[in-house]
């Protein structure tokens, strides 16, 4: 399961874990759905309090577990504490640039009272809307982990707002074990109730034999946030050019940046090709990748394209050998000159 903020909104296309950075595909990362959306039945969206949301994956990640803090009395004021994102690096109110890699930096902890000092324009559970911020600041809602609200970007005059896991911890461990299949260790849910996910099962694939699973690829798409239904692909085989599954130009149309699974069963120990097509051939803004297996793991990745602009027309096609011991074959290694769009 995944931790959020629940202010952030609903479940995303895709959840990606353990990538660095956003712009570089050669990380170990891997790439999961969300089946179903917990929402902390206490989160009030005016004074933002309560501002947890867990999120079930479609699956089970490799990646070690991050503990959440249990104990009340941490941490303590002074202490230095880290943050990481891929957030805004712009101060401006009228500019928002994100990051492409993630960030960190250390920020240092202050208690309720010292914050309830600090100036701003803020409603809390505890309070009305104020001109200045005296007092209000929920006991839930001081650093401890999930980014909650500020006002501007690290203004001395005015801390972020974190959500304190702690104050929650006993909610969040409860949920977790009741609906998560495989809860970390330290939350110690030992036979916990799996009644909820039993009542609310996640989508689980057809079954797949083990002589299968040596031919089963998963072609995963993230549609173009503005012109999904000018996407189609088709994938085929390069000894004999027999289309083995595609999907029609239109078959997208209105998923705007969504993201779709496709499994497919091949013959292993081939060459195959996959050719993504683009209806007016004025580039495609999302994503297409091929995995071995179900595996979203990048270092089982065969194909990834990560868009494409308006210079590669209305197609690309990517080639591929699904199986473990390919016949040999060329790599043409190509550098080019600040002219790429002339080379054919």
């Amino acid at each position: 399961m995944i931790l959020t903020a629940a202010h952030c909104g609903n479940i995303p296309a895709s959840i990606v874990v353990g990538r660095y950075n956003l712009k570089e595909y050669d990380d170990d990362y891997e790439v999961f759905y969300g089946v179903q959306e917990i929402r902390h039945p206490d989160f009030n969206e005016e004074t933002v309090d309560n501002d947890f949301l867990l999120i079930l994956l479609d699956g089970v990640s490799s990646f070690p577990h991050i503990r959440l803090n249990g104990d009340e009395n941490l941490p303590s004021p002074g202490d230095d504490l880290v943050v990481m994102g891929w957030g805004d690096v712009d101060a401006s109110d009228e500019v928002q640039t994100t990051s492409d890699y993630l960030r960190d930096t250390t920020v240092v902890y202050m208690s309720n009272a010292k914050c309830e000092q600090s100036k701003g324009w803020v409603q809390t559970s505890s309070g009305p809307t104020m001109g200045y911020y005296e007092g209000g600041i929920s006991s839930s809602m001081i650093i401890d982990d999930a980014c909650s609200w500020g006002f501007g970007c690290a203004d001395p005059d005015f801390p972020g707002v974190y959500s304190r896991i702690s104050s929650q911890y006993a909610w969040l461990r409860s949920t977790i074990c009741t609906n998560s299949n495989s809860p970390p260790s330290y939350l110690g849910c030992s036979g916990a109730s799996l009644s909820s996910a039993q009542s609310n099962p996640a989508p689980t694939p057809s079954p797949i034999t083990q002589q299968d699973t040596e031919g089963l690829i998963t072609i995963f798409v993230e549609t173009d946030p503005l012109n999904p239904q000018d996407l189609g692909w088709e994938l085929s085989s390069v000894s004999d050019g027999e289309t083995v599954d595609s999907r029609a130009i239109g078959f997208y149309a209105n998923k705007y940046k969504e993201a779709f699974r496709h499994e497919v069963l091949v013959d292993p120990e081939q060459f195959y090709k996959l050719t993504i097509y683009d209806k007016k051939g004025d580039g495609f803004l999302g994503y297409v990748a091929v995995f071995k297996g179900r595996s979203y793991v990048m270092s089982d990745v065969l194909v990834l394209e990560p868009g494409f602009s308006s210079v590669s027309g209305k197609s690309v096609t990517h080639g591929f050998y699904v199986g473990s011991s390919p016949s040999r074959i060329l790599t043409l290694d190509l550098k080019f000159d600040n002219h790429p769009e002339e080379v054919g």
